[in-house]
């Protein structure tokens, strides 16, 4: 498994990959790359019995480009689409989601995106993460009128065999109370963000 910072856009990946003898390659990107970088790292997959790109994502357009700011979400879903249509048997794509008490409000939307990147890629996995710090953007931070639609919303997911993690992420929905100190941190730190960045909140906090 190679993690960043962004391997992708890492001149020392290829040096690293070259000296490194492994059956399955993995490597955690935002897809914030060019396509012939994609291509490269397409070029070495008959080097491995399983080459994965493990690519980070956690919710539709204007979520994932606020609370991940930088990323350019038609760019990453072109990219996603690119590797699909150009990519041999023994390469998959393992989506890797941190669940926020944010992100996860997109979840419906979300869902879809990867629903239809599986119809067209059956090997891809999903992987679902709950995030526990900070505590802001923990569940503690979810107001309780979300967590109804959200966990039966989870319940249908659950019944997809390709998407991990669900089950813990159902625990901490029932387990994690809501807290309005830690909300109110929570709206102050995004309003913040916000104004720095000189960008909008894509959604309701409360």
């Amino acid at each position: 498994l190679i993690i960043g910072g962004e391997p992708l856009t890492n001149k020392n990946l290829w040096p690293l990959i070259e000296k490194v003898s492994c059956d399955t390659l993995m490597v955690s990107t935002n897809l914030s790359c060019d396509k012939e970088t994609i291509d490269r790292l397409l070029s070495l997959s008959k080097n491995y019995k399983e080459l994965i790109f493990g690519v980070s994502i956690d919710a539709t357009k204007n979520i994932t480009e606020f609370v991940r700011y930088g990323i350019e979400y038609d760019k990453f879903i072109d990219n996603v689409q690119y590797i699909i249509d150009n990519s041999s048997s023994n390469v998959k794509i393992q989506v890797l989601s941190l669940m926020t008490s944010v992100t996860i409000r997109d979840i419906e939307n979300f869902t879809t995106v990867v629903t239809n990147w599986h119809a067209k890629m059956p090997n891809l996995i999903w992987d679902i993460y709950y995030c526990k710090t900070p505590l802001t953007q923990s569940f503690y931070t979810l107001p309780d009128i979300y967590k109804s639609s959200i966990i039966k919303q989870f319940e249908q997911i659950k019944k997809l065999d390709y998407v991990l993690g669900v089950d813990s992420l159902l625990s901490a929905l029932s387990t994690y109370k809501f807290n309005a100190t830690l909300h109110k941190e929570m709206k102050h730190f995004f309003n913040e963000f916000a104004n720095r960045k000189n960008i909008e909140i894509p959604l309701c906090l409360d």
